[in-house]
């Protein structure tokens, strides 16, 4: 949520961001080797993979006033669309 905010505040009105996210948190990092390579030797309590419902994308849009949200399902992954309103 603090990253989507930081996106807002700084993106001039009329901008539009374009993101991607995991739908499964273990997305693409399957195998504990490359995980523990990319991340470290976080516990999955720890873990900065998440997962997210595209409910909870368009909840966090709002929050910080992005508008004309879209969503597009990628296979494990979800694509977003999002715009600060223009002045």
């Amino acid at each position: 949520a603090l990253a989507l905010s930081e996106i807002s505040r700084v993106l001039k009105p009329g901008g539009r961001i374009v993101l991607s996210t995991f739908m499964n948190p273990q997305l693409p990092f399957t195998n504990e080797n490359l995980r523990k390579a990319v991340f470290g030797q976080m516990s999955s309590q720890n873990s900065v993979i998440r997962a997210w419902e595209e409910g909870e994308l368009k909840d966090l849009c709002d929050r910080v006033g992005l508008i004309n949200f879209e969503c597009q399902r990628n296979r494990e992954f979800i694509i977003l669309k999002a715009e600060k309103p223009r002045i």
